[in-house]
């Protein structure tokens, strides 16, 4: 079928006129949103709740690994006490007491990355930019013996943007490079690696780096947490960087549909170009 230039011309100008209205895009549910707006009101609130509840817990930890201390410092104490009076037998339980707690099991207290505020790509920074510089040398050398080291030395540097200059052009390049370190064999930490790939994508959504696909295969191959990979690969169909990114991730998701995992997203195929015709006057 042919298209005419008026017909053209129109269809142009009601996507023109929507395109102004509808502009943007809500990263974490495809959604569209007015211009100047970054997530939903149904995003917004779910993220306040999330920080809410992260805040809360943070301070319960603290709680938790103050109590400890206290009660530590308090059996030195008493250990001490023991000693002066030459009470052997007091000293004895105090000091068994003491070994018993440096052997139990500590409690794992947050990773920074969760207390972070949002992170944006606002601010062009000339010291993130260094940093960032610093750390792709680092994450980047060849010499085999001082791998482990090097990753997390450029961990570090990477830490250092996204806490000191989280509104700066270089956040996104950072937590996404933090993905890649914690996802290698060599650091292994995968849950952490999602968490960066996901922090990249959210700090720039069009940015270069194909954050969403990536965090997908995480929990696809080293999670086996399909129903976070279904969702991850959805986003992809969408947001991935290439076609073949997107295209892979339609496809890895119609595979996981059929195996029940994320059943509630519906994949998006590569629209196939229009025929030589319609383009035609």
């Amino acid at each position: 079928m042919k298209l005419s230039c008026a017909t053209l011309a129109g269809l142009v100008g009601v996507l023109f006129l929507v395109a102004t209205v509808w502009a943007a895009v809500d990263p974490l549910t495809l959604e569209q949103i007015p211009e100047g707006q970054k997530y939903s009101k149904r995003t917004l609130a779910e993220l306040q709740a999330k920080r809410m509840n992260t805040r809360e817990e943070g301070e319960k930890v603290d709680a938790v690994m103050k109590a400890r201390a206290t009660y530590t410092t308090a059996l030195e104490g008493l250990k001490a006490f023991y000693v002066e009076r030459g009470n052997a037998e007091g000293l004895r339980k105090v000091t068994a007491e003491l070994e018993d707690l440096q052997k139990a099991r500590q409690f794992v207290s947050m990773n920074w990355e969760e207390t972070l505020g949002e992170l944006t790509t606002a601010q062009k920074i000339p010291e993130a930019d260094k940093l960032l510089a610093d750390a792709d040398k680092l994450r980047g050398g060849f010499h085999p013996f001082s791998k482990t080291a090097r990753l997390r030395e450029a961990a570090e540097l990477y830490k250092k943007i996204l806490t000191d200059y989280p509104n700066s052009s270089a956040t996104h390049a950072a937590a996404f490079h933090l993905g890649e370190i914690y996802a290698t064999g060599s650091i292994g930490e995968y849950y952490r690696a999602v968490k960066f790939y996901e922090l990249s994508y959210l700090a720039n959504p069009e940015g270069e780096f194909d954050a969403v696909y990536k965090a997908a295969q995480v929990c696809d191959n080293d999670l086996t947490d399909y129903e976070r990979a279904a969702r991850y690969y959805w986003l992809a169909t969408t947001m991935g960087r290439s076609a073949i990114t997107r295209q892979f991730s339609s496809t890895r998701l119609r595979q996981l549909q059929e195996e029940g995992f994320g059943t509630q997203y519906t994949a998006r195929e590569e629209p196939a170009p229009p025929p030589a015709e319609a383009l035609e006057e």
